[in-house]
């Protein structure tokens, strides 16, 4: 596969995430990654997180958010959101019960696990991209499609 790049722009407002996601993993599918896989859904969850996060954390600066997608020929998947916060997000501890406030931390642990990680470009402008770097998400030009297992299922034991 080629490199690729798509970039999107979205409202900066909470129903904007479903809309990112389903036009996201559209393109995704397209570029050959099955809908139904763990690296799909992995995917969906980190986009949602960082995406949720610009708008929330952002919406006094930013109008829209802007999402780019930027496929390697090796397989790494650079998914990026773009807002006009100037501020670095920095995860946050929280209590086991609060509702809210794991987002980042989510993305960066998804993103270790497929050997990424999750880093912040400022820009002159003032404003940001925040960079999920998931590599092995897309098949290497060449090669069929790359299975990714997030976990190892359970072993059950029947009682006797």
């Amino acid at each position: 596969m080629p490199s690729r790049s798509h970039h999107l722009t979205f409202p900066a407002t909470e129903i904007s995430v479903p809309v990112a996601r389903h036009t996201v993993m559209g393109i995704l599918g397209r570029w050959g990654l099955p809908g139904t896989s763990d690296a799909a859904a992995t995917v969906e969850l980190v986009l949602s997180e960082l995406t949720t996060n610009a708008i929330r954390h952002s919406r006094v600066t930013t109008q829209r958010v802007t999402v780019t997608l930027e496929a390697r020929a090796d397989g790494l998947l650079r998914l990026g959101i773009r807002d006009n916060n100037p501020g670095i997000p920095a995860a946050r501890r929280v209590s086991p019960d609060a509702e809210n406030g794991r987002g980042l931390t989510i993305a960066k642990l998804l993103a270790a696990e497929l050997g990424g990680d999750i880093a912040t470009e400022r820009h002159p402008d003032g404003s940001k991209t925040v960079w999920a770097h998931l590599p092995g998400i897309l098949a290497p030009a060449g090669s069929a499609p790359v299975a990714i297992f997030l976990s190892t299922p359970r072993q059950t034991r029947r009682a006797t």
